[in-house]
């Protein structure tokens, strides 16, 4: 029996249940009072200058303001124009859009902002999408508002498809950006290759977390076995272990949680997570970005690129994300001013 007491689930990037059945929203924009926003929580320090949106629908000659603004108490925009970066946004097409901001804008780590949308003029309308995942409330989400920012309804449902970068930085963005969120692709067609998600947990856990399962959302067809491995491709978690708790099936969506025994992974050191082929050829759900973002990693958080190992070499795959899921951690090495803190109160 394995253990199945979760004390944190750590994503490993965008996820989704795969094509079939997954649902996408259009948040309709065709008005002046009509407002968008994506609140997210900012992954590192950095000034960001550029944000993308993805448009589902695109009517006549619209034209909006996008920018970045602050997040109040309640979780919804402050309406503050962060060193008055909104700019002014008029797509011709659908798709995922890159703008420039008027203004570069400096992010704090583990803060929250939000990229919103509004002031709409012209005619016609935009429909900015999101995908459904599972009723959520965590960042990031999406907010709307029909009264100019003055109130706000948060859309549970919805995961926002945007992504954040600096024009400096060649090719890095973070963020869900893509062109083609929904994409079956058959990447891995000879038993025994891979194809993987890059996974450095962060030093903030201290030395090294306990890890007891996966939760895996996905969209996977074909035989194949889940792993993961160390970058020196030792087997760290093989798939005999797995204990499967589906709500799907392989072939259609996939929500599983996946137990084994606890194993320890150190902290600050690269693993792959994914699947291994045990038959001709595996399909796997993925995220399609411009050919130009490499999603590469930065200090505590996974390459979202995707990897193919075909013996012995692992390699990135940019321009092209994984649908996982995430982690189940049961216990870390914690060492530092928190614990200490509380090692002290539990004494007393």
């Amino acid at each position: 029996m394995h253990t199945k007491e979760t004390l944190l689930e750590y994503k490993i990037g965008a996820a989704q249940q795969g094509q079939a059945g997954v649902t996408v929203y259009t948040n309709t924009i065709s008005a002046a009072t009509s407002e968008y926003a994506i609140i997210f929580r900012a992954p590192r320090t950095e000034t960001i200058d550029t944000v993308g949106v993805f448009l589902g629908t695109h009517a006549a000659t619209p034209s909006f303001t996008i920018g970045i603004q602050g997040v109040d108490v309640n979780g919804d925009p402050d309406n503050v124009d962060i060193s008055t970066n909104a700019v002014t946004f008029a797509p011709t097409s659908e798709g995922f859009k890159w703008q420039v901001l008027a203004a570069g804008v400096s992010l704090t780590q583990d803060t929250d902002y939000a990229i919103v949308v509004n002031a709409f003029t012209g005619t016609g309308s935009i429909g900015l999408s999101s995908y459904d995942l599972h009723t959520l409330t965590e960042l990031p989400y999406v907010n709307e508002s029909t009264d100019t920012g003055v109130t706000w309804t948060q859309k549970a449902d919805q995961v926002p498809i945007y992504g954040l970068r600096n024009s400096g930085d060649t090719g890095d963005a973070y963020g869900n950006p893509s062109s083609s969120p929904f994409n079956l692709d058959t990447t891995v067609t000879t038993s025994g290759h891979r194809i993987a998600k890059k996974v450095i947990i962060p030093a903030s856990f201290g030395s090294r977390v306990q890890l007891h399962g996966l939760h895996l959302l996905g969209y996977f067809t074909g035989d194949y076995k889940l792993g993961i491995w160390h970058n020196d491709n030792t087997e760290i978690v093989l798939s005999g272990t797995l204990n499967h708790d589906h709500s799907g099936t392989p072939g259609t969506k996939i929500n599983a949680m996946c137990y084994f025994p606890p194993v320890w992974l150190d902290t600050g050191v690269a693993y792959y997570i994914g699947a291994e082929a045990t038959g001709a050829a595996i399909a796997l759900n993925q995220w399609v970005v411009n050919a130009d973002v490499d999603l590469s990693p930065f200090p505590g958080y996974p390459d979202n690129n995707i990897f193919t190992y075909a013996p012995s070499t692992w390699t990135k795959v940019t321009g092209k994300t994984l649908s996982m899921g995430s982690l189940l951690i049961s216990s870390w090495d914690k060492h530092g001013v928190e614990m200490d803190h509380l090692t002290e109160g539990m004494s007393r």
